[in-house]
């Protein structure tokens, strides 16, 4: 379901690459973000775990969605990959992965791109298997 690969261990949960993009496959998973008090959510089969992205980012358009303007966490300076530089709010929210819940520093953007960064990824153990087409998350 939604790019999941059967879970042939319990300990892992595992997604297909997406091998339509081009140039190359990319890794994409299946997540859902939340706002600060997870009172409001959206489910999305396109997310990409970005080891380069600092934080969560998430479309202007979702972020509306999860009502996620209601909880600003900090203001600061984004540095967008390719040198471009801009001050912007953090919002505080949630992303979970197959059950688990971790907390996240999103930041609302004008690109289509769901983005879970290193916020996350720095809480769970992912493994990028690029020649078997696969992202794994393990439980602890």
């Amino acid at each position: 379901e939604d790019g999941q690969l059967k879970n042939v261990d319990r300990n892992y949960f595992k997604f297909a690459y997406d091998q339509s993009y081009s140039p190359t496959p990319m890794p994409i998973v299946t997540a859902t973000f939340y706002n600060f008090d997870q009172s409001r959510s959206k489910r999305c089969s396109d997310a990409i775990p970005d080891t380069g992205a600092d934080l969560s980012c998430l479309p202007l358009a979702d972020c509306h969605q999860i009502d996620l303007f209601r909880f600003p966490y900090y203001s600061g300076i984004s540095y967008a990959f390719g040198g471009g530089v801009r001050q912007t709010t953090f919002y505080g929210g949630k992303v979970e992965i197959d059950g688990n819940i971790y907390s996240a520093i999103i930041e609302p953007v004008l690109e289509p791109e769901r983005l879970i960064g290193r916020d996350v990824l720095n809480q769970c153990k992912v493994t990028f298997d690029g020649p078997m087409g696969i992202t794994s998350f393990e439980e602890d």
